[in-house]
């Protein structure tokens, strides 16, 4: 089994980044990769049809001036900064292998461009699911003020949640009329932790709502009626990343002792300026 994790440096250190590729098995691993496989296997020993040659070969492989296409890349700019890509084998979920892959961004911006990378457009909420024993999401809804498309509504709590839930994040991105699931993901993680971690989309939540901007210090969150008054996406907190224009979908699943609980989509337009 693969594992993908990237970080990025800050403060001098390298630090998880919360998007990762969840664990699959090695051939099933590099098949799926569009991005970095393909041109390793054109400058090295490595099959180019890993399913047809699965499992590898013993042996060595040599590898022959690979470089990143760029061409291949996902049209995304990132924060200029030093990154590093780490993946990792398990056998029988012990680690026999972690490698790492350093590099560095550099953002560039044509003469009198705009820092203005991209608008991000609300469109709908979807609630999937929600068990109302914990909480029920169906009063939100999209809203235009003026030229801003803002989120509005109340949200229940049923009873105080904290750390017991577990909270998974996926992105996707429309692609031929469906909403397919982006490669990176925000692994589980404790309630309070989810929200005191997110420094993009949380502060401004808490700032437009009842929630509390101290997540860490009001956990758990207490039963009762949280309002959102206007809340949108202030692309000032976000990360300075062009992404490709397009609809995409934000999700959150919810769950108490690994059994779902609520299932949540936030659906938006990115328009690159």
């Amino acid at each position: 089994m693969l594992d993908g994790v990237a970080h990025v440096k800050q403060g001098g250190e390298y630090r998880v980044m919360p998007y990762k590729k969840p664990k699959k098995p090695l051939c099933q691993y590099f098949e799926d990769d569009d991005y970095v496989y393909p041109k390793l296997a054109e400058v090295s020993d490595f099959p180019l049809d890993i399913k047809a040659n699965c499992p590898l070969k013993k042996g060595t492989y040599k590898i022959n001036g690979y470089s990143l296409d760029l061409e291949k890349v996902p049209k995304v700019i990132a924060p200029s900064r030093d990154y590093a890509a780490e993946l990792i084998g398990y056998k029988n979920d012990v680690m026999v292998c972690q490698i790492r892959m350093y590099g560095s961004i550099a953002l560039q911006i044509p003469a009198g461009q705009s820092n203005s990378y991209f608008d991000v457009q609300l469109d709908h909420v979807e609630q999937i699911y929600a068990d109302k024993k914990y909480t029920d999401w169906s009063g939100v809804k999209i809203k235009k003020i003026n030229k801003t498309r803002s989120m509005f509504g109340e949200v229940v709590f049923y009873q105080a949640l904290g750390n017991e839930i577990m909270i998974q994040g996926n992105g996707y991105m429309k692609q031929g009329g469906e909403y397919k699931q982006m490669p990176y993901r925000v692994p589980k993680t404790p309630l309070c932790q989810f929200f005191d971690d997110d420094v993009y989309v949380y502060p401004k939540l808490a700032e437009k709502s009842d929630f509390p901007s101290n997540v860490k210090a009001n956990c758990p969150l207490k039963e009762g009626t949280y309002k959102i008054d206007g809340f949108f996406l202030d692309l000032d907190k976000l990360p300075k990343v062009i992404a490709p224009s397009g609809d995409y979908a934000s999700e959150l699943t919810w769950y108490k002792d690994d059994v779902l609980i609520f299932h949540f989509r936030l659906y938006g337009t990115i328009v690159n300026v």
